[in-house]
């Protein structure tokens, strides 16, 4: 993510992946308005989960896998 302010947002994919979305905000109706948009990926998804560890997959899991 670039760096955003409080009256507008940038975000990106990655460097090569043309999604992109800009919204700014609309002082008449105090909210966010999408700007441009564009919903295409063409790069391979890359999931970091750091909440995802095996202490909190077991602690989630632990009681369905004693049930079966």
């Amino acid at each position: 993510m670039p760096r955003n302010d409080k009256t507008r947002v940038k975000a990106h994919c990655a460097d090569d992946c043309p999604w992109n979305l800009f919204t700014s905000l609309d002082t008449r109706s105090n909210s966010f308005v999408v700007k441009t948009y564009y919903g295409a990926h063409n790069c391979q998804k890359e999931w970091v989960l750091k909440i995802c560890t095996a202490n909190w997959l077991a602690a989630k899991y632990i009681g369905s896998f004693r049930a079966n």
